[in-house]
């Protein structure tokens, strides 16, 4: 069924003119690449504050405003405290680890994508190839956790079943991420992070006073159930002590590994500005998840008898905003959710499509040959056209929430990349063969284990994916101290 059944004209009209708006400014980034390093890597020629906020909105994404209310509506508060807190705790360590080491890649050995820098790193061709996979796979999850939320969030403001909403989400996406590439990606982030900033605090502290006050809130879904307004859970819900744990690991120390937002670090113009733009990102984010929190007051409403029940959890945030913010509010929230789902997506595209052409084909199947300019865009913008095409057919039936899509697809690049790119560039003693174990457990551990989850075979109280991080953690020390050290371009 759809979402509505007449269209909010004043909402309507505010969106149209917002995705114009972020379109022109893909257009006119577009022009001026020429090259892979342009395409994916910005230029290297970004301000830091533009940075700060680009990684405010790629940590954000349709995830973040779609998903996440989804499961807070489903479980309460807990999932919005832990993600919030774990997500924010691995901004800083990523400024903190990641940041001028990546930087200093760049700079002194061309690196612009994370395989780029395993690569160097320990010398390994394989490695290489074994990011690059786990890369395209995590992309296929979160893709499809973006073009779900897109769907719904139109389905919001047009009366469209979800497959037609989907189409028409992808298709704007599609024109969007293929003409601009990750510069026109950090300037729509720039924009929309203003937006967003602005609509996720007037919908949070709104939506508490449509609810009746913070208290009410709380009573209210407490009277239903225990578990919604606890940290923890003893009830029966899904946010156990393990549970809390593994995502807090997953999604603090793994964010670490999420390489839609560790190549924000090409990009930045000086180094000078990484610190600055940490603060500005850790700032700014704390204020956005507020967002989350629509799910819980669409949950009080329907509870207190004020709003209808929806049919999905997916569609908790959406329906809220549409029906209980004012026009004009409503309005700019959908417009900067929108284009969140379009940034991040095409931070996500362009990192997949990265992965094939320069990881892939350029640097494993022709052994490094270069290729010039043109044809480095076209291959490119192929592989981008491919990625997109293969993630939206996933996307007309996706296996569960939208959260949990991307919660999954996050645990994968935690899994898969997070250890080798950390320890590497902390620990000189790190060797080859141990970057390849762990690597091959985080990826092949977290998918089996995730797939036996949604098999209902996995008993575990623990995350698969947090199961599978911890695995490589593991398997990465035993291997290193069993392995000779060798010479690696980044340490000599």
């Amino acid at each position: 069924m759809p979402a509505v059944t007449e269209i909010n004209w004043p909402v309507l009209w505010i969106v149209v003119a917002y995705l114009v708006f972020i379109i022109a400014v893909a257009i006119y980034a577009g022009r001026k690449e020429k090259s892979m390093t342009d395409f994916y890597a910005a230029g290297m020629g970004v301000p830091w504050w533009v940075v700060g906020l680009s990684i405010t909105a790629a940590t954000m994404s349709g995830w973040g405003f779609v998903g996440m209310p989804g499961m807070v509506y489903q479980t309460g508060w807990a999932f919005g405290a832990v993600i919030g807190v774990g997500a924010s705790t691995g901004v800083v360590l990523s400024f903190y680890l990641l940041a001028k080491p990546m930087r200093k890649c760049a700079e002194k050995l061309g690196s612009i994508t994370i395989p780029d820098l395993l690569e160097m790193r320990y010398n390994s061709s394989n490695l290489r190839l074994i990011a690059a996979i786990g890369i395209l796979l995590g992309t296929v999850g979160y893709q499809a956790a973006q073009y779900k939320a897109f769907a719904n969030m139109l389905q919001a403001i047009f009366p469209l079943n979800y497959v037609p909403a989907l189409f028409i989400g992808v298709a704007i996406l599609t024109a969007y991420t293929i003409v601009g590439g990750m510069k026109s990606v950090a300037w729509a982030d720039f924009f929309e992070t203003l937006v967003m900033l602005a609509a996720a605090g007037f919908a949070f502290f709104y939506g508490m006073y449509l609810c009746g006050g913070l208290t009410v809130a709380n009573a209210t879904l407490a009277a239903k159930n225990p578990d919604w307004v606890k940290l923890i859970h003893t009830q029966g819900g899904p946010m156990t002590l393990m549970a809390f744990f593994s995502v807090f690991l997953v999604l603090g120390i793994g964010y670490l590994g999420q390489p839609h937002v560790m190549t924000k670090f090409y990009q930045i113009e000086k180094k000078i500005g990484l610190k600055w733009a940490c603060v500005l990102a850790c700032v700014t984010f704390l204020i956005v998840i507020t967002a989350y929190y629509t799910g819980i007051w669409q949950r009080v409403l329907e509870l207190q008898g004020k709003t209808p029940v929806i049919p999905h959890a997916d569609l908790a945030a959406p329906i809220f905003v549409a029906q209980q913010l004012p026009a004009i509010m409503a309005g700019l929230t959908f417009a900067g959710v929108i284009a969140a789902i379009m940034s991040t997506s095409g931070a996500f595209i362009l990192v997949a499509s990265s992965a094939i052409v320069r990881d892939i084909i350029q640097k494993y199947m022709l052994k490094g040959r270069e290729l010039d300019g043109p044809t480095q865009m076209k291959w490119s913008r192929m592989a981008t056209a491919g990625v997109i095409l293969v993630t939206c057919l996933i996307s007309i039936k996706p296996i569960t929430l939208v959260g949990w899509l991307g919660l999954a697809s996050w645990g994968i690049y935690a899994a898969t990349l997070t250890t080798p790119l950390v320890l590497g560039f902390w620990w000189r003693r790190a060797t080859r063969p141990a970057a390849i174990a762990a690597s091959l457990v985080g990826l092949v551990g977290g998918i089996g284990l995730f797939t036996l989850k949604q098999l209902k075979i996995y008993t575990l109280k623990m995350d698969p994916m947090g199961v599978a991080f911890m695995a490589a953690i593991v398997v990465f020390i035993v291997v290193t101290f069993m392995t000779k050290e060798e010479p690696n371009a980044y340490w000599d």
